[in-house]
């Protein structure tokens, strides 16, 4: 597992690079998928840049449901961004909209919209959300009885294997991969896998179903370790990984957050998952994110396993890539404190005790100055040591070191600035 500043810096080059080449875009759920995984990395790292963006898309889009229409579950995904960015500045035209559908489907009698399983990411979690800001059960209970039909009147879930067809059309036998095998589509069980973490992020402690939501966690998690490639990554047709050979980045991604949320929060054991996401990071980090930033190897929008190209990215790639670091930075363990301290010299806090051993090296000293020159290293009042290279220990921190190199009558200070930017710079 890469230390928690190695995942950050990979994402923050990510995000950069996705937000340098493109525009704001449109709030369907491609785009509106992208700004849920940017939204979280914000949280995080508290990045303004991010934040701005998001703001950004929510006005040239004027604050409305995505284009596809007020009843179908693509046209809510932007409504999860549009809810965390009204909470953090309660400007009332920002949830209006949403909340005027959101209304319409909890106030219609129909359960049977959630016809496939990416609809659950699109609009799960924006209910979710808005039962919580509202503090009205009504929005959770649609967002169970439209999971429920979705899963267990319509089929889609498949016991036997703890994954979800993507829809009726897929239903084995009729439907089978070149080699025999139930076909479960990896970014679609992505969309829901990432849709119940994101559920029950929002969901009440005491909520009747968090349970099941939580069971539904831990079985798909299980169905999906062993299904995972050496090189980190789940393939396109998840049971039938030659059908489909090539690295995936979008399922990977959604599949990564998903556990590492899982074992944060408690719910999926640690010693078996952290090295299945640490896979999963490292894969995606060596294999589909280009030396600039660019994420590549995302299948483009689908209904089904289909191939992927090193060249080619998608806006919910990025949102699943993001959501992934923001999740396992919560995980991961601190980078050892570590800076410069002169000329090819490195100090670090190994055991992270908040002292570091380090060596002072006097090479601002010319090597003819030096003979019969006595050196001296203070801070303050306080001798830290003498000779032209001293080790010593100092607490993790900012200090201001002072060379003294004193020839007889004659003395020279040298001012040392210490601190955590990771260098020893001179006064």
């Amino acid at each position: 597992m890469p230390y928690r500043e190695e995942i950050l810096e990979a994402a923050h080059l990510v995000d950069r690079y996705w937000i340098d080449h493109n525009e704001t875009g449109n709030a369907g759920w491609a785009r509106a998928a992208y700004y849920t995984g940017n939204q979280r990395f914000y949280e995080i790292t508290g990045e303004p840049s991010y934040l701005e963006r998001a703001i950004a898309w929510g006005n040239d889009n004027e604050w409305l449901r995505g284009p596809e229409g007020d009843f179908h579950a693509d046209a809510h995904c932007c409504g999860q961004s549009y809810i965390d960015l009204y909470r953090m500045d309660p400007e009332s035209f920002r949830i209006e909209d949403i909340v005027r559908v959101m209304d319409l489907t909890v106030e219609s009698p129909l359960v049977d919209r959630w016809s496939w399983i990416d609809a659950f990411y699109m609009a799960g979690p924006t209910l979710a959300k808005l039962g919580a800001m509202q503090k009205d059960s009504r929005y959770t209970d649609k967002l169970w009885d439209m999971y429920y039909d979705m899963g267990w009147r319509r089929g889609l879930f498949d016991v036997d294997e703890g994954l979800w067809y993507r829809d009726t059309n897929w239903f084995y036998p009729e439907h089978k991969s070149e080699n025999g095998r139930k076909i479960f589509w990896s970014r679609g069980n992505g969309w829901v896998i990432a849709g119940i973490v994101r559920v029950l992020s929002a969901l009440p402690e005491d909520h009747p179903h968090r349970s099941d939501f939580i069971s539904m966690l831990q079985t798909m998690a299980a169905s999906l370790v062993p299904l995972q490639g050496e090189d980190g990554f789940w393939r396109a047709s998840l049971l039938d990984p030659a059908d489909v050979p090539n690295p995936e980045t979008s399922g990977t991604g959604f599949f990564t957050y998903a556990i590492g949320w899982g074992i944060r929060m408690g719910y999926l054991d640690e010693s078996s998952y952290l090295p299945v996401v640490a896979r999963a990071w490292n894969g995606l980090n060596e294999i589909s994110v280009h030396p600039d930033g660019f994420l590549g190897y995302v299948q483009t929008p689908n209904s089904s396993p289909d191939g992927a190209d090193y060249n080619v990215t998608r806006d919910y790639g990025v949102g699943a890539y993001l959501l992934a670091a923001s999740e396992l930075s919560l995980i991961a363990q601190a980078a050892p404190f570590l800076v410069d301290a002169g000329l090819g010299q490195r100090i670090v806090d190994w055991d992270g005790d908040g002292w570091s051993r380090c060596e002072l090296v006097g090479s601002v000293i010319a090597e003819e100055d030096l003979v019969d020159t006595a050196l001296s290293w203070w801070e303050g009042e306080e001798l830290i040591g003498t000779g032209e290279r001293c080790f010593t220990s100092l607490p993790v921190g900012s200090h201001r070191i002072e060379l003294v190199a004193q020839a007889g009558q004659s003395r020279v200070s040298y001012v040392y600035h210490f601190d955590r930017s990771g260098f020893w710079r001179i006064g």
